[in-house]
């Protein structure tokens, strides 16, 4: 199954074993993949840092060394939320400026970052609308009681209209 964590840590022993000639124990390998011993395991730790900085350098170029997207059925919803004091004295310093060239401002930084390397955009909609529900709904009792909506109107006609005119008609509620 496809996760962008599986996919980072193929990648990580890709380029372990293009490096080292084997794989740590933990790494996803077959049969026929060497296992880093301690002898090798300086060249695992070396590689997987080499790998970082593969990374950042890909990054800065505008590529991704690993290309791993995000699984298309992850969601998390995850929010960290920090804060710190925020000297605006250093900031109107820098900007030649004192306190009373801003006097009535308020000072607010606030910086967003994204967790995940990948968002993905997703709009949410109502499944099924109330017209679904009210038509599914007589499309079962139809189904399994032969109800139908003219079986309603019928049984209306019967308990209201149809007693009324008999009352008015003949004087009593079930006719002649």
């Amino acid at each position: 199954m496809y996760t962008q964590s599986n996919c980072l840590l193929e990648c990580r022993t890709d380029h372990v074993l293009k490096q080292c000639g084997c794989v740590e124990y933990f790494m996803p390998r077959n049969n026929t993949t060497a296992i880093c011993g301690n002898s090798l395991l300086d060249c695992a730790v070396n590689a997987e840092n080499d790998l970082i900085e593969v990374q950042k350098k890909s990054k800065i170029k505008g590529d991704d060394y690993c290309d791993c997207k995000p699984a298309c059925s992850s969601l998390k919803f995850r929010a960290e939320i920090s804060q710190a004091n925020y000297d605006e004295g250093k900031l109107l310093n820098t900007q030649g400026l004192t306190y009373a060239d801003t006097k009535g401002t308020a000072w607010t930084l606030l910086h967003i970052y994204f967790k995940e390397e990948y968002v993905t955009t997703m709009e949410r909609n109502e499944l099924y609308g109330i017209s679904d529900l009210i038509s599914n709904f007589g499309g079962v009792l139809g189904l399994f009681t032969g109800f139908s909506l003219l079986s309603l109107f019928e049984i209306l006609y019967f308990c209201s209209l149809r007693i009324f005119c008999n009352e008015r008609l003949y004087g009593s509620w079930s006719g002649s």
